[in-house]
């Protein structure tokens, strides 16, 4: 498993490439229950998921 603050910036870049503002990616990440425990692919399916992107 991914460190948390690794896995968060993976997501956030992903979400950024996406078109997204990384501000905007950090809050929806943070978001998630959890997130600290979760690798960088399952942050940007959830918050991709949890706001209908």
């Amino acid at each position: 498993m991914a460190t948390s603050s690794v896995a968060v910036e993976e997501a956030v870049e992903a979400l950024v490439s996406l078109g997204y503002s990384a501000i905007e990616a950090k809050r929806w990440i943070r978001s998630i229950p959890n997130y600290e425990e979760k690798t960088a692919e399952e942050l940007l399916r959830l918050s991709l998921k949890q706001f209908g992107l």
